[in-house]
């Protein structure tokens, strides 16, 4: 079987999710910064890959799915795009408040 996981910003999402499938391995990171990455075979000799898309999910997926009927491939796709949101809004909420934090330590200086 070979683990897809698919996304769209979050970078640290894939790669933690494949990480966490992998046990904790070694990801070998020589492979093209484009494309379908492969990032090593878990304990149970699945292969993990990730993939980057741009615009619609549904299309990379039928895709997927369609390339591996042809080779008769079990494959078990993740789309981790569902979590950009939760990512990004926490993020901008850290940052924004960093800075007003920054700029109110600025303020009572002067």
């Amino acid at each position: 079987m070979k683990y897809i996981y698919i996304y769209r910003k979050n970078d640290y999402a894939a790669l933690l999710a494949a990480y966490l499938r992998l046990k904790n391995k070694t990801i070998s990171t020589n492979q093209i910064k484009f494309g379908i990455l492969f990032l090593g075979i878990d304990e149970e000799l699945n292969e993990v890959y990730i993939v980057k898309y741009r615009r619609n999910p549904q299309v990379l997926i039928n895709l997927l799915k369609g390339i591996g009927e042809i080779y008769r491939e079990e494959l078990k796709i993740i789309d981790l795009g569902k979590y950009d949101r939760i990512y990004f809004r926490t993020f901008k909420n850290r940052v924004k408040r960093n800075l007003l934090k920054d700029r109110f330590k600025y303020e009572n200086l002067l």
